[in-house]
């Protein structure tokens, strides 16, 4: 299995999964009882298992063709399910009872939460009255009070394992260190803004930043400080880009900001004015911090690879104009090669190396 089928899956409602390994399970268990009920001419039993088994199935259809299968399940499959274990009530008595504890979990399993509590809500309140209408109070006390605990204490698995796969997905798209998204995050969006580009014209401007002799940072004042200046840096970013942008933390200190709706001459504004925030603002006492930045604009042709390729050229091309400066779309007008690490050995004077960034895996997925 490859690393991005990992991310789609955990990505994915867990769900989805429970909800097709749940019909296979009723389907391979009560099919053989419904057909069994219709040949007993038992056909409250036998036509209320098909109806379950058909909406499952159904179900299965929807997920295989990517789509909703929850207002099937509550609009459909639970409903009928009352009705059918309110009739087998009047058919088999007590016996009905015992497939009000599957169908609870089946609920937590199919369902969110919230919707899972209103199934429950409706199955109970069919169910306990007719326990207590044909059992003794002892029985439907007994039964009752179980019947609760499955759906508190499965509401309470429920919740918990809900909170872990968001804290996962958190901890999957963003950068721990800034909190900033991450590379596994970019990807879709930047998918997203070329497909609004191309559907809605609204554009979008990638904005690639690297700062400057940050390796002279660590050796100087330690991992530490570095995380310090990242970190900083990453607030600095955030507060550019509240309200039209997303910033990513690609690794190391390297930076990328995409910006929706905006012009060619409003993104090199924006990559100016945090460029001079960078340069201004004093993170290290009697250490200036700067940044190279390059912009490139979304064109009609671009995909993922080709724009990002673009912005890691402009800000090569940053490097090589001496750094703390921002080089925009149009200003250079041939692709320049990615920086090596002699380029800069004369301005370095041998104590700095620059985190080299290669075209070819600007978007490594």
């Amino acid at each position: 299995m490859s690393g991005g089928t990992r991310i789609l899956e955990a990505e994915g409602d867990y769900r989805v999964k429970a909800t097709r390994a749940v019909a296979l399970a009723v389907l391979m268990l009560m099919l053989p009882l419904t057909l069994y009920a219709l040949l007993r001419g038992n056909y409250v039993a036998g036509f209320g298992g098909a109806y379950i088994n058909t909406i499952l199935v159904i179900n299965t259809v929807l997920i295989a063709h990517g789509r909703n299968h929850e207002p099937m399940t509550l609009y459909a499959l639970i409903p009928g399910g009352i009705v059918c274990m309110a009739l087998s009530y009047t058919v088999d008595g007590n016996l009905a009872s015992v497939w009000c504890f599957p169908s609870i979990l089946a609920c937590y399993c199919m369902l969110s939460r919230r919707k899972a509590i209103v199934a429950n809500t409706m199955i109970m309140s069919v169910a306990v009255p007719m326990m207590w209408l044909t059992l003794d109070p002892v029985d439907a006390a007994r039964l009752s009070a179980s019947l609760l605990c499955v759906s508190l204490f499965a509401n309470i698995l429920v919740r918990e394992i809900d909170a872990q796969q968001l804290r996962l997905r958190y901890q999957l798209n963003h950068d721990p260190l800034t909190g900033l998204l991450n590379r596994t995050s970019l990807k879709a969006q930047l998918q997203a803004a070329i497909s609004a580009y191309k559907d809605s014209s609204i554009p979008a401007t990638l904005i690639a930043i690297d700062l400057d002799h940050f390796k002279s940072v660590n050796d100087r004042f330690g991992h530490d400080g570095g995380d310090i200046v990242l970190c900083e840096v990453a607030r600095l970013l955030k507060e550019h880009v509240a309200h039209d942008g997303t910033a990513f933390r690609l690794g190391g200190e390297e930076f990328l900001i995409l910006l929706t709706d905006n012009g060619k001459a409003t993104a090199y504004n924006r990559a100016e004015s945090l460029r001079a925030t960078i340069a201004d603002t004093a993170i290290l006492q009697s250490h200036p911090i700067s940044a190279s930045i390059g912009t490139a604009n979304l064109h009609i042709t671009d995909d993922e690879k080709s724009w990002t390729r673009r912005s890691d050229n402009r800000l090569y091309a940053a490097k090589r104009n001496g750094r703390n400066c921002v080089v925009s779309d149009g200003e250079i007008d041939l692709e320049p090669l990615p920086l090596s690490r002699d380029d800069f050995s004369a301005n370095e004077s041998g104590n700095e190396s620059t985190t080299k960034r290669n075209s070819a895996t600007a978007l490594n997925y």
